[in-house]
């Protein structure tokens, strides 16, 4: 069992994951990327694999990430931009939290088009399936950051409020996201489409 996040640090770890671009018409894999940090000073990780263009292993791929990391046993929080990677291979965030005993915090800085998603999901054949995933924790809720006007839009298992909010505000600097997760995304960004 880990630690709880009430016992959270300054300098605890959380892990950010972000997806690398690919080409909708072209690419069947794209690169997934996790970062770890240790508070929002030092970056002490990058963990790299792929998951399927529009699949449904990226929960997978994500929990062994995490169980084959040598920090797996210190990290405190896992940091997701959004619930949906490599197009629509969407978060069981649920089963994430489960199987890794930790909390589970879905950002984004835009509130999604649920109806618009929603709609996009009937090319799939197992679209009743997705769309649960990303339907049964709610609309993303709105998190003001202290020092910025901007809003985040977030889901999380795992945390009571006042938690989140804690745990948003030690794992972040300047930016109005995590460290962990803005690295990941800026790593991901920078790597060639497969």
């Amino acid at each position: 069992m880990r630690k709880r996040v009430g016992s959270l640090k300054s300098q605890a770890r959380s892990l950010g994951i972000d997806d690398a671009p690919f080409d909708f018409s072209k690419s069947k894999r794209t690169w997934l990327v996790g970062v770890i940090f240790r508070g929002n000073l030092w970056m002490e990780g990058v963990l790299v694999d792929t998951i399927q263009v529009d699949g449904m292993d990226v929960t997978d791929v994500i929990i062994n990430m995490i169980n084959n990391t040598k920090f797996a046993s210190q990290i405190r929080a896992v940091f997701l931009d959004g619930i949906t990677f490599g197009g629509f291979n969407i978060v069981d965030i649920q089963r994430l939290h489960v199987q890794t005993d930790l909390p589970i915090v879905t950002i984004v800085e835009k509130s999604p088009d649920l109806k618009r998603i929603r709609k996009s999901l009937t090319k799939f054949p197992d679209s009743d399936l997705r769309w649960n995933l990303i339907s049964r924790l709610g609309e993303p809720k709105p998190v003001k950051i202290r020092g910025s006007k901007k809003c985040l839009f977030v889901q999380s298992v795992g945390l009571e409020e006042k938690e989140l909010r804690a745990v948003l505000e030690l794992t972040r600097k300047a930016a109005t996201v995590p460290e962990a997760l803005r690295a990941a995304r800026m790593f991901a960004s920078s790597l060639p489409m497969i």
